[in-house]
Formats: C-alpha cells, structure tokens, sequence
C-alpha cells in the first residue's frame, strides 16, 4: 500500500476525526480535501456551523497537509477570517494547500466551501515539524 492511502487511512482512524463527521478524501503531496457531515450538535444557537467546529475542520485537514511530507508535526500558529455563516448545510468540504515547506515549519492554506462553493472559512495555518517519520503501527 502506497504512503499516502496509509495516511489516508491513519487520518480517518484518528478519534476526533471520527466523532466529528470528518472524512479525508484525497492526501497528495502538500494537498488535502476533505469533507465534513454536520450535525445539529455543531451548530451554534444562531443555527450557523459553530466557528470552534470550522476552525478544528480547518486544523485536521490543514495538519493532513502537513503530514503529506512524511513527519508528524504540531500547529504552531493559525489566522483565521470567517467569510459566510454555514446555514442550511448538512456538510461541507476543505481543501488545504501548503504554500512553504521549510526545514522546520510548513504553512498550509486551508479553504472551507459549502456544497454549491460559497467559501465559508479562509485559514492560514503554520505548523512545526517534530522531525520525526510518521509510521503505522
């Protein structure tokens, strides 16, 4: 099995992902999408997606982004512009690009769209290389 259906499969195992109805659906070198099924409980009391869920949606697929170069990494630092309220949604979908991949840190872009491509969320996201091989236990 090729490195990145591993990672795939990995990045969908994990815990959080699971329990917020997140799905990776294509890892490339530095290029991630993935998509997210929302649920009542995700939706803030104005019945828009909850800024916290689109901000953890954006931080998983931008780290899976990250990871596509084969380390583990931390997030270092985020920025954020939330663009449009994510009402009458029941998912929605992310794609995150890396603009750098330095040594030690890699930043990645992250967009979150709805389902007809109305951009919801722009993010910035910095992460820290941990030097270390990710690997399949």
């Amino acid at each position: 099995m090729h490195f990145y259906d591993k990672l795939l499969a990995y990045r969908n195992s994990m815990g959080l992902t699971r329990n917020m109805g997140i799905r990776i659906l294509e890892i490339q070198e530095g290029y991630v999408k993935g998509e997210m099924l929302v649920s009542a409980s995700q939706q803030n009391l104005i019945g828009s997606v909850h800024g916290g869920v689109l901000m953890t949606f954006a931080d998983i697929v931008g780290a899976a982004a990250a990871w596509s170069y084969g380390e583990y990494t931390t997030t270092m630092n985020c920025s954020v512009n939330f663009l449009n309220a994510a009402t009458d949604v029941d998912r929605l979908y992310a794609e995150a690009e890396v603009e750098k991949h330095g040594k030690k840190t890699i930043v990645t872009r992250v967009v979150i769209k709805d389902v007809s491509g109305k951009k919801i969320l722009v993010s910035t996201f910095s992460f820290f290389s941990l030097g270390t091989p990710i690997t399949f236990d």
